[in-house]
């Protein structure tokens, strides 16, 4: 690893707070089911090993042909894996509710332990000295591929996310609270993407919160990450949001990718820190932006020439940056 290229993005040594949260849906030709749960978690990372438990509440409601349920459900996990590679190990399952086909009400109370409940892998998304942050992708395409055969598989909402506290200290009811609503308003700027809308004045309010927030904690020791690099609790969010926008890029106009790169620089997912990660982000950027670009000149659209030129100083690619310069400059009044 050279000395300008940050480590891989992880929990660093220290006590670690955080919230989960986790929303899916199944639907097939005669089965339709959803669940919503909310967890939090404590861990403590010594040396790269973890010693720590996830705890989570849920609720969920299925119909089939014939009939359906209405379920809860409370999980444990405990960490494991390495500090880059984290994962969940199950150790405890109770599900309880009524179940009901052809006419008949069956009650549902079972439990399951360690051992029956496999492991959940946490994708890692975002880390600096205060916050990590990161989502489930791999666990849910597994699931995917298991329940093909019976339907389609959506979660929407998976994601996690949680604050190096120091040795010991624990978040305020508030605080977990502040990272809960974050969360769950910033899965809906996410969410909106994938209709075809993006808010791009919420999602800056949220970042406004969301530095705000990080203002309340407790500053730990220096972790040998770079200064900014993925610095609040919705960096791994917002680079989701960038991921979804991507996909999609040509529904969003110069507005909203000034904004969205703006969010990103904010973040740590590009710029100085941002190593590999960020450069591939920038990379993915500039055709995008190249190509509105050369429509806004030919259209002679000054506002959103001035927008492209603004992020191509923030992108660092020198050769878009002085076109986008020259096309600015030209048309402008």
């Amino acid at each position: 690893m050279s000395a300008q290229e940050p480590p891989p993005p992880g929990f660093s040594d220290g006590h670690w707070q955080g919230t989960v949260r986790w929303q899916a849906t199944l639907s097939g030709s005669s089965v339709e089911a959803e669940g919503l749960a909310n967890g939090s978690f404590e861990v403590q990372w010594t040396a790269g090993e973890p010693t720590g438990v996830l705890v989570a509440t849920g609720t969920g409601s299925s119909s089939v042909d014939g009939g359906g349920a209405m379920l809860t459900f409370d999980l444990s996990a405990s960490f494991s894996g390495t500090a880059n590679t984290p994962i969940l190990v199950g150790d405890h399952l109770s599900v309880s509710g009524i179940a009901s086909a052809e006419g008949l009400t069956i009650p549902v109370d079972f439990t399951l332990g360690p051992g029956e409940l496999g492991t959940i892998p946490l994708d890692v998304r975002a880390a600096s000295c205060t916050t990590v942050s990161g989502d489930f992708q791999s666990h849910i395409a597994a699931i995917s591929d298991q329940v093909a055969s019976v339907g389609v598989l959506s979660a929407p909402v998976a994601f996690w996310t949680a604050v190096r506290t120091g040795d010991g200290t624990a978040l305020s009811d508030e605080q977990l609270e502040t990272m809960n609503e974050l969360l769950a308003e910033a899965d809906i700027v996410e969410q909106g993407i994938a209709a075809g809308s993006f808010d791009g004045a919420k999602l800056l309010e949220l970042l406004t919160r969301a530095e705000q927030f990080s203002y309340s904690l407790t500053r730990g020791a220096e972790c040998g990450r770079p200064a900014g690099a993925f610095s609040h609790v919705l960096s791994g969010m917002v680079a989701r949001i960038l991921d979804a926008m991507i996909a999609t890029s040509g529904q969003f106009d110069a507005e909203d990718w000034h904004v969205a790169v703006l969010a990103a620089v904010a973040s740590g997912v590009i710029g100085p820190g941002s190593g590999a990660k960020g450069a591939g982000y920038v990379a993915q950027l500039v055709p995008i932006l190249q190509a509105l670009l050369d429509l806004a000149y030919q259209e002679k659209d000054i506002a959103s020439l001035y927008r492209i030129d603004a992020m191509s100083l923030m992108l660092g690619d020198d050769e878009f940056r002085d076109d986008a310069h020259a096309k600015f400059k030209e048309l402008m009044p």
